[in-house]
């Protein structure tokens, strides 16, 4: 056993500048390209592992999707304008229990708000996701990054994380008018229910 144990000790050598261990087959050193002597080759270069994703060429489908944040007075006219649809709708749903045919006329006023809702909030949706779409036809990626492309349109409402921090008041004001009008239909289901129930 303790012949073996010299026999291996040496048939291996040491580096003098790097202290790697090598057999004695291998006349260079394979992490600095010295000999056993110090003198390190000129030609030497130090190969890096090759990682799966230097090898893989990037093909159009990885690409960066298309930024999906609508801009800043977008975001500003969201609160107001839902505000502003909460009322419509209730108003509208007040006349179906009044007697005679239901009223869903919109004032003149309301037109106009609407108009602005639709230039300031509306264009910018629609045009965020033709770019989505457009990015999708023309890169063809895969079924998978498709879905996911998708899903993330809705996340358009998320507040950017520089309005979050310059503007933190309007953010639970912003994220109030979303949720107000996620629960208003079962506000609206619950009110009616009871004036109908007490008339």
């Amino acid at each position: 056993m303790e012949a073996n144990r010299l026999v291996n000790a040496s048939s291996m050598w040491q580096c003098p500048n790097c202290s790697e261990q090598h057999r004695d087959e291998f006349d260079v050193c394979w992490k600095c390209g010295s000999d056993s002597a110090g003198n390190r080759a000129a030609d030497f270069c130090i190969s890096e592992p090759v990682r799966e994703q230097d090898q893989r060429p990037e093909s159009p489908a990885d690409a960066q999707l298309p930024s999906l944040q609508l801009p800043t007075v977008t975001y500003f006219s969201i609160p107001p304008y839902l505000a502003m649809q909460l009322i419509t709708t209730f108003n509208h749903f007040e006349h179906v229990l009044d007697p005679g045919p239901p009223e869903f006329s919109l004032s003149p006023l309301e037109i106009v708000l609407y108009g602005i809702g639709f230039v300031l909030i509306g264009v910018p949706m629609f045009f965020t996701m033709v770019r989505v779409v457009a990015y999708c036809i023309v890169r063809r990626p895969n079924s998978s990054k498709i879905t996911a492309y998708f899903l993330q349109i809705l996340f358009m409402f998320l507040l950017p994380e520089s309005l979050r921090r310059s503007q933190r008041w309007f953010v639970p004001v912003y994220y109030g008018s979303i949720a107000a009008v996620l629960l208003a239909p079962f506000a609206f289901a619950a009110w009616f229910g009871i004036r109908i129930f007490w008339q």
